[in-house]
């Protein structure tokens, strides 16, 4: 499914030069569920980020893969990097704003142009999420604000602009 984004966000800043991105989750379609994403994968003109499958949170160097709060081993943040049809990431709560990010590695100056992303299961997917651009770690560009989506289990949607 490809999702216009520019219909969904009143501004896209600069989407240019950064070394982390990240998916701040604000809300999802199973009140009871917990947030869950099977796979992420940035997109920056033709190429899909990471282009490496992830082994491990800090595996292959320079990448790491981080997120706010995870439901224990097994589902840890690289699981939504990790090319796995099986794996995924959950946030391990139930409210709140959890957010997952990928730091590419010193040096990254990375342009995005959309996400592909993939739901385990519909109800713990977001609903809604920014997608948020850094070059520090410390100060985040909102890049795309994302609402109102609906996810059946084991759904891949792409959202380009």
């Amino acid at each position: 499914m490809l999702i216009n984004a520019l219909a969904m966000s009143a501004a896209l800043p600069t989407r240019r030069g950064f070394s982390a991105l990240r998916v701040s989750c604000q809300g999802k379609s199973g009140p009871s569920q917990t947030y869950s994403i099977k796979e992420i994968k940035f997109l920056s003109g033709g190429a899909q980020l990471p282009a490496v499958s992830m082994t491990g949170d800090t595996s292959p160097s320079p990448l790491v893969a981080s997120a706010s709060s995870y439901n224990g081993a097994g589902f840890e943040a690289y699981r939504a990097f990790d090319g796995g049809t099986g794996t995924f990431w959950d946030s391990g709560v139930t409210e709140g704003f959890p957010t997952i990010q990928l730091y590419f590695g010193p040096g990254s100056a990375l342009g995005i142009s959309g996400i592909v992303m993939s739901s385990g299961y519909g109800g713990g997917a977001p609903a809604g999420f920014y997608i948020e651009g850094s070059q520090d770690l410390a100060t985040w560009t909102r890049l795309a604000s994302i609402f109102g989506l609906t996810w059946s289990n084991d759904e891949t949607k792409t959202i380009a602009w």
